[in-house]
């Protein structure tokens, strides 16, 4: 994990250096909220060189002190990047407004290539490189990252009420557990009014809910 500026450095400097056509810089990212909204950030950037056991992985804080020497990596149009889709890459235009200078490689073109007839779902593939069942996993922690969201119903209930104390509140992402809090209670309000039971915006939780996960 990296921790400091100098680490940042000290990690693009390795993935620079053990990068090539042959072994690109494949990444991840992620996110909380919807890309291009002014609330919208990165959290969390994992990068190794392609057929690596060793990930550098920025998280919050570390995006916060130590992210410039990453985003210079983008920028140089001389390394080779591999990705799922564009959403990575898109989220790092929507956050700080950069895109990838050099080559970049879709998986999924890639994949349907060799075999036209295969899924190109990230679970798919996951499945097909022997890590299959990891989202499954992650979806229990969303899970309860969401039951800290829900609105109370009594006081000593499980879920999130604006007016309890934040002295002993260890909340990885208030602003994000407020927006789901606050849109679940308007998506019920409107339900409760027999207004067709629509959805009273497109929100979708799960764009928030990475936040609250624990570091």
């Amino acid at each position: 994990a990296i921790d400091t500026y100098q680490d940042a450095v000290a990690a693009c400097e390795y993935l620079r250096r053990e990068t090539s056509g042959e072994r690109p810089l494949t990444w991840d990212v992620e996110t909380r909220g919807d890309q291009y909204n002014k609330d919208f950030r990165i959290i969390s950037v994992a990068v190794c060189v392609a057929g690596s056991n060793t990930a550098y992985v920025w998280d919050k804080k570390a995006l916060e002190v130590a992210r410039q020497p990453f985003i210079d990596l983008l920028g140089d149009e001389d390394l080779v990047w591999v990705e799922q889709s564009d959403y990575d890459r898109v989220s790092a235009h929507a956050a700080w407004g950069v895109g990838i200078a050099g080559e970049v490689r879709d998986t999924r073109l890639i994949r349907s290539l060799l075999e036209p007839g295969i899924q190109k779902t990230l679970d798919a593939m996951s499945e097909r490189v022997g890590m299959g069942g990891y989202k499954h996993e992650f979806a229990e922690l969303l899970e309860t990252a969401l039951e800290g969201c829900i609105p109370k119903r009594s006081k000593n209930g499980r879920g999130f009420s604006p007016l309890q104390s934040i002295m002993f509140d260890d909340c990885e992402d208030p602003y994000a557990r407020e927006m789901i809090h606050k849109n679940l209670v308007a998506n019920a309000s409107v339900a409760t009014n027999g207004a067709k039971k629509k959805k009273s915006s497109h929100f979708e939780p799960e764009a928030w809910l990475y936040a609250l996960v624990p570091s």
